[in-house]
């Protein structure tokens, strides 16, 4: 990309480091991560089911122990919902609280961006 999320820019200024990037809903329309264009987004611990959505890719790299923490959006549960179906811990915090900035928006009165962790 042309410049870094606010976000990303934050992870990087404290030591971070950026491995990848995760499969997510597309359009980040759906709680059950179904609608990715490559394939569903299985739930590492139970393949037979959902990791949810719409982050459920950030939320089962975490829960499969490949990163240790995954930046995840939430515009009505889309880190909490995965989070919560994969076992890990997601955070929705206070809305502006994070900037948004750099990240493709939905809604900006209703756009949070957040972590998924163990």
């Amino acid at each position: 990309p042309e410049f870094n999320a606010t976000i990303v820019d934050r992870i990087l200024d404290a030591g971070g480091r950026i491995t990848g990037k995760a499969a997510n809903e597309d359009l980040c329309f759906s709680g059950g991560s179904h609608t990715n264009a490559n394939a569903p987004i299985l739930n590492p611990w139970d393949t037979t089911r959902s990791a949810g959505g719409s982050s459920g890719g950030s939320a089962a790299l975490v829960a499969n122990g490949d990163v240790d923490i995954a930046i995840a959006g939430d515009q009505g549960g889309s880190i909490r919902i995965p989070s919560c179906w994969s076992g890990v811990v997601g955070l929705k915090p206070t809305w502006g609280l994070i900037p948004y900035t750099g990240i493709a928006s939905m809604e900006k009165t209703v756009d949070h961006v957040g972590p998924c962790a163990r």
